[in-house]
């Protein structure tokens, strides 16, 4: 299988800072920090957590915690994501748990298509992202 590959223009590209208490892993799904130990940084994330729900982005970095730095998550065109079980090309794909990405169910959120396959848990597979709430 060939190397994933992730396609991010400048403008699909965005500065967050992540004070959650827990490191963010790379290629992990993102969300906006609801209560960030910082006061009034608008700019913090979290882990995706949930199947549903609203999803900021992508880490294209890992993200210790409160380091200060400001990392890169990407919200739109083509990101690298850690599939969370087997995935099928084509799949429109949902966020889950520790912010990795499945095929969706029901009437989840829809992150994006998938355009490689991911075989098992950890894989990483390209996503076509369709993130409506990126700001961008």
């Amino acid at each position: 299988m060939p190397q994933p590959r992730a396609i991010k223009a400048p403008e699909s590209l965005r500065s967050a800072f992540n004070f959650s208490g827990a490191a963010i892993a790379i290629n992990r799904l993102v969300n906006t920090d609801p209560t960030p130990s910082v006061a009034g940084r608008g700019d913090a994330i979290v882990a995706q957590a949930t199947s549903n729900g609203t999803v900021l982005g992508v880490t294209t970095e890992a993200a210790p915690d409160a380091d200060g730095v400001g990392r890169t998550i990407q919200v739109r065109d083509r990101a690298l994501c850690v599939a969370g079980a087997a995935i099928t090309v084509g799949d429109l794909v949902m966020p889950t748990t520790a912010g990795k990405v499945l095929t969706r169910t029901g009437t989840n959120t829809i992150v994006g298509e998938a355009k490689t396959a991911a075989l098992a848990d950890l894989d990483i597979i390209e996503v076509e992202l369709n993130l409506p709430a990126s700001g961008i």
